[in-house]
């Protein structure tokens, strides 16, 4: 009939228009891609010459960083051996005070007061003794780890035997004459010249005869009542 050519013909008219509708969505599309390519090369472009600069600045930044570095490690070693410097000098001059002293306060029998002078340098002397020690034949070899020189270590150590053989020989009197003040008095003087052990086997001595004469006392006291 003529109604349903009609609506056939509207039919294939609205389909036309679909197409037509899609044809044009994907022009718009492929412009919009084409626009989107354009604005991304338009912005890698812009940002070119900025990238390769901050690169460069960072590589430059790089190595003024390690000059630095360097420059600061320089500095770093010239104020040690500054320091190393500052230090024997005080050493030294230490030194002498203390040799000037010792002689003094020996020499009128002030040997706490000689021990004093003395004591400040047992740690030089204890760290020059082991790496001695560990340089012996058969040893692995280890320099000093004292920055004094070896003539002022020799000149402390000298010293210091001198006062170690005058403690021996006054707590030996001591012992010998059971004097407990003067064995107190020596036998301590050892603790701050590094010999610890010495003042306290000199100490236990004492307390052993002691204790041994009073037993001994007390024994014969026994034996006498007995026999009477």
């Amino acid at each position: 009939s003529k109604e349903s050519k009609i609506e056939e013909l509207r039919g294939q008219i609205r389909r036309i228009d679909e197409q037509i509708d899609a044809i044009t969505q994907d022009a718009q599309l492929q412009k919009k891609l084409e626009n989107l390519k354009v604005l991304q090369q338009q912005f890698l472009e812009k940002i070119a010459k900025p990238s390769k600069d901050l690169a460069e600045q960072l590589s430059s930044t790089g190595r003024m960083a390690s000059r630095m570095s360097e420059q600061v490690k320089a500095l770093d070693s010239a104020q040690s051996r500054l320091l190393a410097e500052q230090k024997r000098a005080s050493d030294m001059l230490r030194l002498k005070t203390s040799k000037d002293g010792i002689a003094t306060a020996l020499g009128v029998g002030n040997y706490e007061q000689a021990v004093q002078f003395i004591a400040p340098f047992v740690d030089d002397l204890s760290q020059e003794a082991a790496a001695s020690g560990a340089s012996a034949p058969g040893a692995e070899a280890a320099p000093s780890p004292s920055q004094m020189d070896p003539a002022s270590l020799a000149t402390l150590r000298q010293a210091r035997d001198d006062l170690l053989r005058i403690c021996n020989e006054r707590v030996e009197q001591a012992l010998q004459a059971k004097d407990g003040p003067s064995l107190l008095r020596f036998s301590g003087l050892f603790v701050p010249l590094g010999h610890t052990s010495d003042g306290l086997r000199a100490f236990v001595r004492f307390l052993t005869d002691a204790l041994s004469e009073s037993v001994q006392s007390d024994l014969n006291k026994a034996r006498a009542l007995r026999e009477h």
